[in-house]
């Protein structure tokens, strides 16, 4: 009989609030944060209003400003990336409880 092995990987992912450089991904909306190591997280998203939008704790608010438009982007919980990028490979990230039986 096989059984599934399960292999834990822990990354320590830096505090959102020292990223770099940010982009968007828009199906699904992610907000893909950068480091300066290289390290990239991609966190789940949603489209706000820039005007009433107030950020709440473990959440951030990504202004996305140009000179024809200005989009809002509210990352929900910035304590669970979607998925982590090193160096080029994108991995996603389970918690460890989703492991129990």
């Amino acid at each position: 009989m096989i059984k599934e092995m399960v292999v834990i990987v822990i990354l320590f992912v830096p505090i959102p609030e020292t990223y770099v450089d940010w982009s968007i991904n828009k199906v699904p909306t992610q907000v893909q944060l950068t480091w300066e190591s290289g390290l990239q997280a991609s966190y789940h998203a949603k489209i706000v209003s820039c005007e009433t939008t107030t950020p709440q704790q473990y959440q951030m608010l990504m202004i996305e400003d140009s000179d024809f438009i200005q989009e809002c982007y509210l990352i929900e919980d910035v304590r669970q990336p979607q998925f982590v990028r090193h160096p080029d490979q994108w991995y996603g990230v389970r918690r460890a409880q989703e492991y129990k039986e």
